[in-house]
């Protein structure tokens, strides 16, 4: 059964390369321009920041 394990290692080789092969293709054909050039995107504020969130170094906070 040695050449099961063997087929089985070329197998999975081919179907990786062949995932990131079609990952390459499937990214160089989509477009830049999915935003347009003027917008920005503010980060999202995390849960626990701001006013009403937890200070860091106190007890409840720590």
């Amino acid at each position: 059964l040695g050449v099961d394990r063997f087929l089985d290692m070329c197998r999975t080789t081919l179907n990786v390369t062949g995932d990131l092969v079609l990952a390459t293709v499937v990214s160089r054909g989509e477009s830049d321009d999915t935003l347009p050039a003027d917008a920005s995107i503010a980060p999202a504020e995390l849960p626990g920041e701001g006013r009403r969130g937890l200070k860091h170094g106190t007890a409840e906070g720590a």
